[in-house]
């Protein structure tokens, strides 16, 4: 199952996949996994993700090189991530 600490990761690159406008179900999935850790919305948000999506988001905002949908962070993912959260500095997402 989904490790808790790549779920924010996960919410946030569908964001940026869908650049914010999220379907209802989407939305819903999110905040299950934000708020909750749910796993089956883990799994529903992943299942619309690819390895080229995450490759674009980690590139886009010069995030270390890390396996988000395959449950691998290094801190220095983890610590990069947050930084740019807490600074606003994703277009999508930031709130996390």
């Amino acid at each position: 199952m989904g490790g808790s600490m790549p779920k924010p990761m996960i919410s946030a690159m569908l964001l940026e996949k869908r650049s914010g406008a999220l379907s209802y179900e989407e939305f819903m999935h999110v905040v299950q996994v934000c708020d909750k850790s749910v796993n089956a919305s883990w799994m529903a948000l992943q299942s619309r993700l690819t390895s080229a999506d995450e490759f674009a988001f980690d590139w886009k905002y010069h995030l270390p090189t890390s396996h988000v949908l395959a449950n691998q962070l290094s801190p220095r993912y983890i610590a990069e991530f947050y930084e740019r959260c807490v600074n606003y500095r994703f277009d999508h997402g930031c709130e996390f």
